[in-house]
């Protein structure tokens, strides 16, 4: 898992339903999180990859199209801690 992927998935989380690239990122810069479009995407295909996430395309005024993006409800595994790491010594 990236460092940008758990900041997104928080992102849609507070987003959603109105959840999409431009939002996501607005959000996250808002945070202090520096990112680019070309890295969010990429986070973004590889959550959906993974089923993290779905999203939907819609269409807007003028036959452009905006990708939505919802949680799927399925969790990401906890970070290991390595204070509950065992180390046989």
């Amino acid at each position: 898992m990236s460092e940008i992927e758990q900041p997104i998935l928080d992102a849609i989380a507070v987003l959603e339903p109105n959840a999409y690239g431009v939002t996501i990122f607005e959000y996250l810069e808002s945070l202090g999180i520096k990112t680019n479009f070309g890295r969010l995407y990429v986070g973004l295909n590889r959550l959906e990859d993974e089923g993290y996430i779905r999203s939907d395309y819609r269409i807007l005024a003028k036959d452009r199209a905006r990708r939505y993006v919802f949680l799927t409800g399925k969790r990401m595994p906890p970070e290991p801690n390595p204070d509950l790491v065992f180390n046989p010594a």
